[in-house]
């Protein structure tokens, strides 16, 4: 889901980005999450681009180097590096 929410475009998008805010432990404040509510943030859905604006404050106000990045660990990703 998470490599899908990276290229996917429209309300879809939210979708999925509610899901993994949900489920996946570290999204919410991810890197990756930044990356695709600064990408959706100009998209012309009405709904979507209100929603990905309200996530990027959201995401702005943690600290950067307090941001997970899934790719960084390999733990989504890439799996055959999870754990090195």
């Amino acid at each position: 889901m998470l490599e899908r929410s990276l290229v996917e475009e429209g309300g879809a998008t939210a979708e999925l980005d509610k899901v993994l805010t949900a489920y996946l432990p570290g999204y919410s404040a991810s890197v990756q999450r930044q990356n695709l509510a600064e990408r959706m943030s100009d998209f012309e859905g009405v709904g979507t681009r209100g929603y990905f604006v309200n996530a990027k404050q959201e995401i702005s106000k943690v600290p950067v180097q307090e941001r997970k990045d899934f790719r960084a660990k390999g733990e989504l990703l890439d799996p055959e590096r999870k754990g090195k």
